[in-house]
């Protein structure tokens, strides 16, 4: 049958050439996710552990520099190697390092069957490539990408081995992954017999894994902890407990050069996914087959190639199947043959399930017309699949955290890292119920993550693991604590303790932690967020070292760095935000929710002054703003933001607000100054606001800031701006009125009609808020004869505006329209002063009057006035009674149909003097006249009959008397 040379694929695809160089596709089969939950535990300040630790020993040389495991080469005419092929042991021996002991399991019967095969796995999420798709003949060369699947299955492997004479020999080899947690490579990259003649004869002390290394920055121990950068792509993984053919071991027989790694601290083949497996099969069945062989060349063929930095691949048919081995026909040269370092790499195929299965590991060459690769044989595979890999898994629960993930290497202090993600796989055969995981995320400053790091986040996530399973944990985001200084930092998970029984695997160390560089702090207000709260003032700021969290309408800043701040309205009324007198090109604009968006913009500004930017929005008591201060295209640096509201108008006493009775006023303090002061609460110095009245009429002027909200003060004053001199009443907790035992202030003071009056609006102690003011009146004392005022002889001035009607007709009283009350009445009482006539007017009152007087010892009852008038002087009044100091004489004024205004009430009380008849001071020939006409029924002057002797009869007897006090005069 026709047979193809294996062709070997050595130049790189770039980034650029992948998709022409291969078909790619997305893997098959992706890793399930699950979305954790934040705890909202506290995160820890910033601290560094004191940890660290190699994690590559110290005497291994720099990986590209180790040299390959020798390969060599028995030719097939060999009659000793053919005499092994008949008599050979296909048991198997499995050694444990750390503890020395080894153990040659017990052979088993064969099955009779001709081959078999088992599946394998891709693994975690990624893309893939179909090595089937390259479009070039046998002769043409091209490259591998060691990220994808399934190249990622392919490892490099350095041995440490311990020589017979005590010393360390290093070297390199092949392998590809067989489990989650197994490498299969050649026996002799396991066990050592005398590799360029050192004698070694022993298993390797250590093994350590590469898978899909990529050869960039190579790795050079020692490295230390937080050194580890260039594991790539998935890190390393390493193991002491081995299994390999015996008749190798013991003889060297090339057809029993298998070999098994278990794993001891990472179960990367979740990450990488791993082969499937095939045994036997006739030569026939194998060479119709196409059989495909990556690995890592390492030995010097010339020209400096093979440096053990990069994965080659070839493909081609089997020539001849010698013994339990195939091979391959070569031709000398660096890409067409096998060389040292390719030990141990998959031979590989397509079964007709469309799956990659080894069949075998390359174990010998001659470097020119030959190479070899170790068919897997039956109990080898019985034993891995029986014996080894469960032992790898372990049946105990042991859930391991792997490959963590942010979405960014650089972070600001104070910044989110933003959501992220790790592998939480189990590789293990136990099948855990569904229950609920916690994790930690630590800040290391290496990349050996430990609790004594900087925790900042811990969260849960609930997930029902099978046996040999994984999930892909996507995080929520974590902050980094401000006062992080900058440098490079490892982001890494740790799982909680009690997840399971070995936690030595629980955290993402090294590979599988995040290098990330942590740059200058971000503002504390970089997120809409954690916006400052902030009041009305001025506050300086930066965006130099801030993250863009926000979009809005102008300026161009929607990529642009921005900080954010909380405002909230202390009072209804126009807010001005400004950044004029900044360093840089501003972008201002107003939010009403977070985060700030195109939508929620309130308003916008870019240029107002000069590049600085203005914003004037009417704003509502109470409501929130946010304000994103931002640059024009990216601009940032230091800003100063000024945020001012003016004043209320009524906050000097200058600008008081009328108030009108029965109509609240409301308004806020918040915005005022002091212009002013009052004897109680505390609020001399309180933020104030004015308002005035000018008092109806004589009465009570009542005033509450019931349903306000904060502890007012409120007080009563004559003058502008009203001070302790000028104050007439001050209340800071109401104790009567609808709010008594409240916070709020009430005041029932006497005013004065016609006077105007300033009413202060303050708070206790420096308080201020919104407040709701309300003013009416009540009805002075005197408005009824029970509370009568008190006056006396001369002017007494009066504002009836308040009076109401006492119920009181006087048929004397009666005026030109027929009204015998005295409407809008206030009440006087008056204790004359001599015996003699009293003189009662509102001459000199500024509207129509109409008075009536009583004299009595209580208050009168309707119809008993002594003495009424409605026009004397004017449209005033005048009465006149004679009295005495024995009895009161109530007065009673008001005005004519219901009249008011500002009165004077004149009182004059004129002692008796019966000579001076005419009342003009004086005893002379006028009086002597005007009782003669009087007597003659010709004329009296007001106030006087001819009845002089008061004996009730007009006569002679009065004549006479009257000549008799003329004579004696007064």
């Amino acid at each position: 049958m026709p047979r193809s040379p294996f062709q070997r694929l050595v130049s790189r695809c770039s980034a650029a050439l992948v998709a022409s160089c291969f078909a790619l596709t997305a893997a098959a089969q992706f890793s399930p996710q699950v979305k954790a939950t934040d705890t909202g535990a506290p995160p820890s300040p910033f601290r560094v552990a004191d940890d660290g630790r190699d994690l590559l020993p110290a005497d291994m040389p720099p990986l590209d520099q180790i040299p390959p495991m020798p390969m060599p080469f028995t030719g097939l005419d060999d009659p000793t190697r053919m005499a092994q092929h008949m008599k050979a042991d296909g048991t198997v021996t499995i050694f444990d390092a750390e503890s020395g002991h080894s153990l040659t399991l017990p052979a088993r019967f064969p099955s009779g069957m001709a081959g078999g095969e088992g599946p394998g796995s891709e693994g975690a999420s990624g893309l893939s490539e179909d090595e089937r798709s390259l479009v070039e003949a046998f002769s043409a060369m091209t490259g591998v990408d060691e990220s994808l699947f399934p190249w990622r299955m392919n490892v490099k492997l350095a041995m440490r081995f311990t020589t017979q004479a005590g010393g360390t020999a290093w070297f390199v080899c092949s392998g590809v992954m067989i489990d989650v947690n197994t490498v299969l490579t050649a026996a002799h990259c396991v066990y050592a017999r005398n590799p360029n003649g050192i004698n070694i004869f022993n298993w390797a002390d250590v093994i350590y894994v590469f898978p899909g290394w990529d050869g960039n920055n190579p790795i050079t121990p020692p490295n230390g902890a937080g050194n580890n950068q260039a594991y790539n792509h998935y890190g390393f993984a390493s193991g002491t407990f081995y299994l390999a053919g015996t008749d190798y071991i013991n003889n060297g027989n090339f057809d029993r050069d298998g070999g098994l790694i278990r794993l001891r601290d990472r179960a990367v083949g979740a990450l990488t996914g791993w082969y499937g497996w095939a045994w036997g099969f006739s030569c026939n069945t194998i060479q119709s087959r196409t059989y495909h062989n990556p690995s890592y060349p390492s030995e010097n063929c010339g020209g400096g190639l093979h440096t053990g930095r990069d994965m080659y691949y070839w493909y081609g048919s089997i020539d001849s199947c010698p013994g339990n081995q195939l091979q391959i026909n070569t031709t000398a040269g660096c890409f067409t043959a096998l060389w040292g370092g390719q030990s141990g790499s998959g031979l590989y195929y397509f079964n007709d399930s469309n799956l990659r299965v080894v069949h075998g590991v390359a174990s010998n060459s001659n470097r020119t017309t030959s190479g070899r690769y170790c068919k897997l044989w039956e109990q080898f595979v019985n034993d891995m699949n029986g014996s080894f890999i469960p032992g790898s898994r372990g049946a105990t629960f042991d859930l391991q955290a792997l490959d963590a993930n942010f979405p960014s290497n650089f972070i600001q202090a104070g910044a989110f890292t933003g959501g992220g993600n790790f592998l939480a796989v189990n590789p293990t055969n136990n099948n855990p119920p569904n229950r609920t995981y916690t994790f930690r995320v630590y800040l290391s400053t290496n990349d050996l993550i430990t609790s004594g790091d900087t925790l900042i986040g811990t969260s849960t996530f609930n997930w029902d693991f099978g046996a040999v399973s994984w999930v892909t944990v996507n995080m929520p985001s974590f902050q980094i604590p401000a006062n992080t200084p900058q440098g490079v930092y490892y982001l890494g998970v740790i799982l909680d303790p009690d997840t399971d029984t070995n936690s030595s695997n629980n955290a993402t160390n090294a590979w599988d932690a995040v290098r990330v560089t942590i740059g200058p702090a971000v503002p504390a207000n970089d997120a809409c967020g954690q916006a400052t709260l902030v009041t009305l003032g001025t506050y300086q700021g930066s965006t130099a070292t801030a993250t863009q969290d926000g979009v809005t309408t102008c300026g161009s800043s929607t990529t642009t760095r921005d900080v954010w701040y909380r405002f909230v309205a202390p009072a209804t009324g126009t807010l001005t935000a400004e950044t004029c007198g900044s360093n840089y090109d501003t972008v201002l604009s107003l939010h009403t929710g977070c985060p700030g968006t195109v939508a929620n913009t309130l308003a916008c500004n870019d240029d107002a002054c000069g590049l600085q930017s203005r914003i004037i929005q009417n704003v509502t008591e109470g409501q929130t703003v946010l304000i994103r201060v931002s640059g024009f295209n990216g601009a940032n640096g230091a800003f100063t933001l000024t945020l001012s509201m003016p004043p209320p108008a009524n906050d000097p006493c200058a600008g008081a607000i009328t108030l009108v009775p029965g109509v609240a006023a409301t308004g806020s303090t918040r915005l005022a100054s002091v212009d002013g002061s009052a004897t109680c609460g505390a609020s001399a110095n309180a933020p104030d606001v004015w308002f005035t009245f000018v008092a109806p009429g004589d009465g009570i002027a009542v005033l509450h800031t019931c349903g306000s909200a904060y502890d007012t003060v409120l007080s009563l004053h004559t003058e502008c701006p009203g001070s302790t001199d000028d104050q007439i009443a001050c209340n800071d907790d109401a104790q009567a009125g609808p709010c008594s035992g409240t916070l709020q202030s009430y005041i029932a003071a006497p005013v004065q009609g016609g006077r105007r009056y300033s009413v202060r609006v303050s708070g206790f102690n420096g308080r201020t808020g919104s407040y709701t003011l309300n003013l009416s009146f009540l009805a002075p004392t005197n408005d009824e004869c029970a509370g009568a005022a008190e006056v006396f002889a001369g002017s007494t001035p009066f504002h009836n505006g308040l009076a109401t009607n006492t119920n009181m007709p006087e048929p004397i009283c009666i005026d030109v329209g027929g009204d015998t009350q005295v409407q809008r009445d206030l009440w006087f009482r008056y204790l004359p002063t001599c015996r003699g006539r009293v003189f009662i007017n509102t001459c000199g009152s500024q509207y129509d009057t109409k008075l009536a007087a009583y004299i009595a010892r209580r208050c009168p009852t309707a119809g008993s006035a002594d003495a009424c008038n409605d026009d004397s002087c004017g449209l005033q009044s005048e009465v006149v009674v004679t009295a005495s100091p024995s009895a009161f004489v109530y007065i009673r004024v008001g005005g004519y149909n219901g009249r008011t205004g500002a009165g004077v009430l004149n009182i004059r009380c004129v002692p008796d003097c019966p000579a001076d008849f005419n009342d003009d001071g004086f005893v002379d020939f006028f009086d002597f006249q005007a009782y003669v006409d009087c007597f003659e029924d010709i004329e009296c002057p007001p106030g006087k009959d001819a009845d002089f002797n008061n004996d009730g009869f007009v006569d002679f007897f009065d004549f006479q008397d009257f000549v008799d006090a003329f004579e004696r005069g007064c």
